[in-house]
């Protein structure tokens, strides 16, 4: 089962995974535990000067 999540935007010095962790609490509110990352790509917005990062992870809600 999938589920979309917004662009996961990792502050300073934040790892992907850890990352991920937060913007799931974020968004659904739900705690998640990663078990593995599947896939990555990542952009750039110029305007605003930040990568935005996506993930595809494995995982459990907890």
């Amino acid at each position: 089962m999938f589920f979309p999540i917004g662009g996961i935007l990792a502050e300073s010095e934040e790892l992907p995974k850890d990352a991920a962790i937060r913007e799931c609490k974020e968004e659904i509110e739900l705690e998640v535990t990663i078990n593995k990352i599947i896939g990555e790509d990542s952009n750039f917005d110029n305007s605003k000067k930040t990568a935005r990062r996506r993930l595809c992870i494995h995982g459990l809600f907890i």
